[in-house]
């Protein structure tokens, strides 16, 4: 018997707080992330099919189903056999529209995370090149966790061609924010705390804020748009960026501010301030900067502007930047979680779902969720090769958001940007999305 399997199976992987955080706002949005490569050539079906079985393998909580009881959570594996005839990779060919239809319906498609595995794919067969769609549950990772999995797949995948009998390693690591923070003294984490507390007056504070305009209906799958950046255009961007001693994300939070208050018709008097929440990857407070397994290691931030939108560009991107930045003097990203997490986790699970889920419709209802702006980060293209198939581009979709919230993602792959955003058509119509992100691209500088 193969000795990574033996290892893999011992033991059920515990439900950690971090996968809790996203559990119980699923009555928010769908706990999904997208990930899409356009390839320059073909890919080897039977040789991808095995690469994914054996991800379920070496990232142990993708070959496991979510199992909650009143007291506690965890991740149970799946048996081998189960894993074997689990249908991991779709496949479609035909005519564009056919392939388009199928990729619409193939991002409505949920993930049974009661039933695993957590993760599923699509591969398109086209004569340009292959098109493949990787959608994996929110819950056992966030967008830097995708990404890690995307380069281990590929790597399997390269490996196989000259090895078919190649195992790879077993992470069965911490999936614990506690990897995180216990690089800080006890004393620094006292630091933190008090941070969180200001953090979190500072996210539930307006209480009321402009939302972006949608319609409260959340009926049929979603559906997901993105804004592909041309090079030269991402080139202008980042140089912007650069000379205005801000970073990218500074600059497409900026330009989404002032897009929604544009759609919106924000007016202060009537609105109240503008507030925009952000995510952090925690991954940048470890020594190697990768986790110990698959999981979530995302903190949150909050921008809240109180003022009238300003006529120029550089004027509300420096108010934004300096917000930004005093948060970054202070364990950016780590205070929310941590106040969270010494708030929650003396309650058993039920009590913590019921308690949190509530929390979320209510915001919902009475209009508290801010719109979000979520960096997915850059896809490192060296690490993409698969077996010298070739990638053409690739980029991620951010979980699309119920109404009436609204969230988009950045990502950058070889120096080119795309922004997405995921809606039901039912709250927002498509018409409405494109034409927001028109209003981003006028407002981002360089044109």
């Amino acid at each position: 018997m193969n000795p990574f399997t033996i290892m893999k199976k011992t033991n059920r992987i515990p439900f950690r707080f971090s996968d809790g955080i996203n559990y119980f706002a699923s009555d928010a949005y769908v706990p999904e992330i997208h990930l899409i490569i356009h390839f320059e050539s073909k890919i080897e079906v039977p040789r991808l099919q095995k690469a994914l079985r054996l991800l379920l393998d070496t990232e142990p909580v993708l070959g496991c189903r979510f199992v909650e009881n009143l007291w506690k959570a965890f991740w149970e594996p799946i048996p081998e056999n189960e894993l074997d005839k689990a249908k991991l990779l779709e496949r479609k060919s035909g005519s564009l529209p056919e392939q388009e239809e199928a990729l619409n319906k193939f991002y409505g498609e949920s993930i049974d995370g009661l039933s695993g595995p957590q993760l599923k794919a699509m591969l398109f067969s086209r004569q340009s090149g292959d098109r493949l769609v990787l959608k994996i549950n929110h819950l056992v990772c966030d967008a830097g966790g995708f990404k890690e999995v995307l380069y281990r797949l590929s790597s399997i995948y390269t490996k196989l061609a000259s090895d078919p009998d190649f195992r790879p390693e077993v992470r069965n690591g911490s999936r614990s924010l506690g990897q995180v923070y216990r690089n800080f003294t006890p004393f620094a984490r006292l630091g933190i705390f008090h941070r969180g507390l200001k953090e979190l007056f500072r996210a539930a504070n307006p209480s009321q804020s402009q939302q972006y305009p949608a319609v409260k209906e959340r009926q049929g799958p979603v559906y997901f748009q993105f804004k592909h950046f041309s090079r030269d255009r991402s080139a202008q961007v980042m140089d912007y960026a650069r000379q205005h001693d801000a970073t990218l994300n500074d600059v497409v939070v900026t330009a989404v501010f002032r897009a929604i208050a544009r759609q919106a018709g924000w007016e202060v008097n009537k609105a109240g301030a503008m507030r925009i929440n952000g995510t952090v990857d925690l991954r940048r407070y470890l020594p190697s900067g990768k986790a110990d397994a698959l999981c979530m290691l995302s903190g949150v931030y909050s921008v809240v502007m109180e003022d009238s939108v300003d006529d120029r560009f550089e004027d509300t991107l420096l108010k934004i930047r300096l917000k930004i930045n005093e948060q970054k003097e202070n364990y950016f990203g780590l205070g929310i979680m941590l106040v969270l997490y010494c708030m929650l986790s003396p309650y058993p699970f039920f009590i913590k779902k019921r308690a949190v889920k509530k929390q979320w419709r209510d915001n919902l209802d009475k209009g508290r969720v801010p719109p979000g702006m979520t960096n997915l980060g850059r896809i490192d293209h060296k690490k993409t090769g698969f077996g010298g198939a070739g990638v053409q581009s690739a980029y991620m979709a951010a979980p699309a958001c119920c109404p009436p919230w609204f969230s988009c993602g950045l990502s950058e792959f070889s120096g080119t940007l795309t922004l997405s955003t995921g809606f039901y058509p039912s709250s927002i119509p498509a018409g409405q999305i494109k034409d927001f992100f028109k209003l981003v691209d006028e407002e981002l500088p360089g044109k």
